[in-house]
């Protein structure tokens, strides 16, 4: 019986250390079961952050988050609500893509001193490349793989 016991919990452990090992967020069902844990009130704060290999302070953030639904223990977006402040700006980008548009044969050098002469630009060159490779002007070589020649000596 106790064999058994060893077995399972080194199983579960196993399993847990893969997780940490690979650095993946924890599942919802993780979340659920140490906020439902925790307000048991059964075991202490370090117990349950050691079965379930989590800090204390990711414990206490979910639940505060916790609402009494799954959805509430979801992870959210990261992304920003606003623009950097230093982005580029529609009218910069729409003063790009008509100056293309009427020298489509236009180099970079020369597309970024008019832009300088035309609307005051005053960023930097490269930030103009990585502009104009978003916009899919420029596509970035993929590097070319060496094909084996054949000798025929």
């Amino acid at each position: 019986m106790e064999e058994e016991n060893w077995q399972s919990l080194l199983h579960e452990r196993s399993i847990n250390h893969r997780a940490i090992l690979s650095q993946k967020f924890h599942d919802i069902k993780t979340k659920l079961h140490a906020v439902q844990t925790y307000r048991t009130g059964k075991h202490s704060v370090s117990h349950i952050c050691r079965k379930y290999h989590i800090s204390k302070a990711s414990l206490m953030r979910w639940n505060k988050a916790y609402d009494g639904t799954k959805e509430s223990l979801m992870e959210k977006s990261r992304r920003p609500h606003t623009p950097h402040p230093n982005s580029h700006t529609e009218f910069e980008i729409r003063k790009i893509i008509n100056l293309i548009r009427r020298n489509p044969n236009i180099g970079l050098t020369e597309l970024y001193t008019k832009l300088r002469h035309q609307i005051a630009y005053s960023r930097h060159y490269s930030s103009l490349y990585r502009v104009l490779v978003r916009l899919g002007y420029y596509r970035k070589e993929s590097p070319i793989s060496q094909k084996s020649t054949i000798r025929l000596s």
